[in-house]
């Protein structure tokens, strides 16, 4: 076995973290600086690593002080090894390299079943597994008895993925851009979640190819898979830098068949017409059919763009504005509540909730803008005090009491300077309204 010091971390590690770990925990120091650690040195000794994090109830303490593990177990990684194994005792932790099937630096973790020393196994809750290395990475890990309590999964930077079913996880986040694993394997996977209830997808993770239209994703899962899954994130998309068009589409197709999920939240910036074209009721797609609550955070989006997504999520003219303690603004509209009793073109029941979130107040004032200068846009916005004091402090809006001579002047003679006018009220003084008008012109795109 090709290590270097692994005797003598045991050793002086032991002393180290004696008084920052549970005197009664029962799992051996051994042990886990094999599991939270892969430190592997190349040919110039550039250490790369992956970092394999557990919580559980036993190690929750001396997972803050295994830094002083972490340089010091290194493997040989020269394609001469097709196999290395790190056997402490009888743990059977296995790192294996495949050259044949990989490139020589492809790295394989195993963790085989029937360990008998790893009974702490069945009380893992989370796992994060992230490659931090530069080569391809591929996570194999076969059924056995410490699956099944496993409720959190976070996997970054991987391009492989072969996971046994996992009756009792709950939430996956994938996360990736430069490596992605293939879109066959990611439906193989979620087919095996039948208790899955978040789904959060950071960056590009998962590949598409040239050859997988929009038709063929969309039948890859079926409406009966994933009977749990009710919320789906999608954040970090940058199209500019996106090598397959329309990734953002590509993935909703992917995923709206699952007639389960009642919640989606976007962060996007020029795949707001992918948004639309799919969220539009009449989208020839099975396009999350009890869709109820939406969320958006929009990076700069054309106007044009976004006065559509707006037309097709029915948006209505009232709305609820709110500054959260994340000094972040949120617009919330409810599309059912104001459109209740009107036929619902599609069959598709309207959205209950429908937020944007805005960093900065030029965001917001552009959002505004689109939103009040549609033929049926926003006329009406309920604010907090402490919201309507910020507006006021950012300059970009003057509020005034509400003249109703003057508001319908302003209408009849609505200028390219003077794009939209809409009325605000303070939240415990609904009777006094303010009319709010931009003080600084809006940039044009």
């Amino acid at each position: 076995m090709p290590t270097r010091a692994l005797p003598s971390i045991v050793k002086s590690t032991s002393s180290t973290l004696a008084h920052t770990c549970n005197q009664q925990m029962e799992f051996p120091l051994d042990i886990m600086a094999v599991i939270f650690g892969y430190y592997i040195s190349g040919e110039k000794d550039i250490y790369t690593a992956l970092i394999l994090a557990h919580v559980c109830r036993h190690w929750r303490k001396a997972a803050h002080s295994l830094s002083v593990l972490w340089k010091d177990i290194y493997l040989d990684t020269s394609p001469s090894h097709r196999e290395l194994s790190l056997s402490i005792g009888n743990s059977g932790i296995k790192s294996s390299f495949l050259p044949n099937q990989f490139s020589p630096l492809d790295l394989c973790i195993e963790i085989p079943r029937g360990i008998s020393r790893l009974l702490q196994w069945t009380s893992l809750k989370s796992l994060s597994i992230r490659n931090a290395t530069q080569g391809h990475f591929k996570v194999c890990i076969p059924g056995g008895a410490y699956v099944n309590s496993l409720e959190s999964l976070y996997l970054c930077g991987l391009d492989g993925l072969r996971l046994p079913q996992l009756c009792s996880l709950r939430t996956l986040v994938l996360s990736g851009s430069k490596k992605r694993i293939p879109l066959q394997e990611v439906s193989v996977f979620l087919r095996g979640l039948p208790r899955l209830r978040t789904l959060e997808l950071h960056g590009t993770p998962i590949s598409f190819t040239t050859a997988q239209s929009i038709s063929i994703i969309s039948t890859l899962l079926q409406s009966e898979d994933l009977p749990c899954l009710t919320s789906v994130r999608i954040f970090g998309l940058r199209s500019s830098r996106e090598p397959t068009k329309r990734y953002l589409g590509h993935l909703l197709a992917f995923l709206s068949p699952i007639s389960t999920v009642s919640y989606l939240q976007v962060e996007a910036g020029n795949e707001v017409l992918e948004l639309t074209t799919v969220l539009r009721p009449l989208c020839p797609l099975r396009n999350f059919s009890n869709l109820r609550s939406v969320t958006f955070r929009l990076i700069k989006p054309c106007h044009r763009d976004l006065r559509g997504l707006l037309n097709a999520l029915a948006c209505s003219s009232h709305a609820i504005l709110w500054l959260s303690s994340y000094m972040e603004y949120t617009i919330q509209l409810r599309p059912a509540e104001s459109l209740a009793g009107l036929p619902v073109p599609g069959g598709r029941p309207l959205l209950a909730h429908v937020e944007f979130l805005f960093a900065t107040e030029e965001g917001l004032q552009e959002f505004l803008n689109v939103a009040a200068a549609r033929t049926c846009g926003l006329r009406n916005v309920r604010a907090s005090p402490a919201t309507l004091q910020e507006l006021c402090a950012a300059g970009r809006w003057s509020m005034a009491p509400m003249d109703p001579h003057t508001c319908n002047k302003k209408e009849e003679h609505k200028t390219q300077s003077q794009h939209w006018h809409a009325h605000i009220t303070c939240a415990g003084d609904e009777g006094n309204k303010l009319c709010l008008v931009p003080v600084l012109e809006p940039l044009h795109r």
